[in-house]
C-alpha cells in the first residue's frame, strides 16, 4: 500500500499510520541534509552563528549542536575544525566561560550556583576548568574584576597586565 493510499482511506490501521509518518519523516530529513549542503564559509558562520546565540548555554553541547544540525559528531568535530581551526568542543567551553565571567562580575551568585546553571556537576570541574582558560580560578577573577564592588580603586597598569595575561591564555587554549 503506498503511503497516500493509506492516508486517504478511513479503514488504515494505527500501524498504517505510523508507517506513513515514518515515511514522511525519513523524507524531511532526507530533504534537510541536501539543503544542509552549504559552501564551507556559510556553514562555518552557520554553526558558529547558532552555538554564538544559541539561549541557554547550559544545554549546549557537542552532541546538541551535532543532533540540530543532523550531523554525526565526529563528523561535525571535523567540519567545525577544518573551517575555523578550532575545536568545537573548546569553542563551547570557552562561550560557557565567557559567560560564567559576566556571571561572576555581574551578580552576587555563588559559585556552585554559577556552575550548577552552566551544568558542571561538581563546582571543583567549574573551577578547574576556568583557571586552565582564564589563568585564575573564579573567586580571584570575581575580585579583580567584579563591577558589583564599589569604590575599589584598581591600579590600571595592573589590570591591563591581567587583561593581557588573560588573552593569551584564551588563545592558547583554542
Amino acid at each position: 500500500m503506498r503511503h497516500t493510499e493509506c492516508c486517504i482511506q478511513p479503514s488504515c490501521t494505527i500501524g498504517e499510520y505510523f508507517y506513513v509518518i515514518k515515511g514522511y519523516e525519513k523524507n524531511l530529513l532526507q530533504a534537510y541534509s541536501e539543503d544542509f549542503r552549504l559552501d564551507p564559509l556559510q556553514e562555518s558562520t552557520e554553526l558558529q552563528g547558532f552555538i554564538d546565540a544559541y539561549p541557554d548555554i547550559s544545554q549546549l553541547s557537542v552532541s546538541f549542536v551535532a543532533e540540530h544540525f543532523g550531523l554525526s559528531i565526529s563528523n561535525l568535530s571535523h567540519r567545525f575544525k577544518g573551517q575555523t581551526g578550532v575545536n568545537i568542543s573548546n569553542y563551547i567551553v570557552a562561550k560557557r566561560i565567557e559567560y560564567s565571567k559576566r556571571l561572576l562580575t555581574e551578580t552576587n551568585m555563588s559559585l556552585s550556583e554559577i556552575a550548577g546553571k552552566l551544568s558542571y556537576c561538581h563546582t571543583n570541574s567549574f573551577m578547574r576548568v576556568f583557571k586552565s582558560v582564564v589563568g585564575m580560578t573564579p573567586g580571584e577573577y570575581r575580585r579583580l574584576f567584579s563591577t558589583r564592588m564599589e569604590g575599589h580603586r584598581w591600579n590600571k597598569l595592573h589590570l591591563k597586565q591581567l587583561a593581557k595575561r588573560e588573552n593569551t591564555l584564551e588563545s592558547s587554549f583554542y
